[in-house]
């Protein structure tokens, strides 16, 4: 319980402080308010009083300064994307069509590359990347994708150009860029079209993991698959 001599004892100089508090238990309710010490049992022995008190320790964080790691990374990411396009220091060449690149951010994105320009070859002597086994929209979606981190053209419907990106993604190991296309050719997958996923799909390890998801669809389908014409 609370004691208005006790506190005031304990805490005469506090009051002395507060001439207005002159009487002894409007004085303790001031200590209990300033202290908010809580229910204090009083222990008198020996004429001395044992107090329990309960201290609290706040710090005021600092102010910080730099930027939060979510912005950080949209900053880096702009700076990559304002490259795209630009005059770089090596050409990207499929079809006879020739695309600007920069070997900083290749090699920052795809081990392959990484190779290619950290030895004496071709490529890196030269400073051009000849790509003969894909098409040029392809290769201009794969490198948009390389400075953005995104693909341009969304959604993807077509099965077979999704295919090409298979083969970019899997050629120069842009793992993210396969994990995406394997969400588009199970979004896409139709009668139509089954057929030509699960070839990309026999000829890619990376794909291995959504044949089981095309053979079901191909047995639930089975009938209006056979009608199409690409199955004869």
């Amino acid at each position: 319980m609370y004691s208005s001599r006790s506190y005031e004892n304990f805490h005469s100089s506090e009051l002395s402080k507060n001439e207005s508090l002159t009487n002894k238990m409007v004085g303790a309710r001031y200590l209990k308010s300033i202290y908010d010490v809580g229910a204090v049992e009083e222990r008198s022995q020996n004429g001395f009083l044992t107090f329990e008190f309960e201290i609290r320790i706040i710090s005021t964080p600092e102010k910080k300064f730099q930027a939060s790691s979510s912005k950080q990374k949209q900053m880096f990411i702009k700076k990559f994307e304002s490259f795209y396009g630009t005059i770089g220091d090596v050409k990207i060449i499929c079809g006879g069509k020739e695309f600007p690149g920069h070997k900083l951010l290749l090699t920052s994105q795809s081990p392959v590359f990484r190779a290619m320009f950290a030895h004496d070859s071709k490529e890196n002597a030269e400073s051009s990347v000849h790509i003969g086994d894909s098409t040029p929209e392809a290769v201009e979606e794969f490198l948009f994708f390389l400075y953005h981190g995104r693909l341009q053209q969304v959604p993807l419907t077509s099965a077979d150009f999704t295919a090409c990106l298979v083969h970019l993604a899997s050629k120069y190991q842009m793992g993210v860029l396969m994990g995406i296309c394997k969400d588009v050719l199970v979004d896409i997958v139709d009668v139509c079209n089954v057929l030509e996923i699960i070839k990309a799909v026999d000829k890619y390890q990376e794909l291995s993991e959504i044949s089981v998801r095309l053979g079901s669809y191909m047995k639930e389908n089975f009938e209006e698959i056979v009608k199409n014409d690409e199955w004869s």
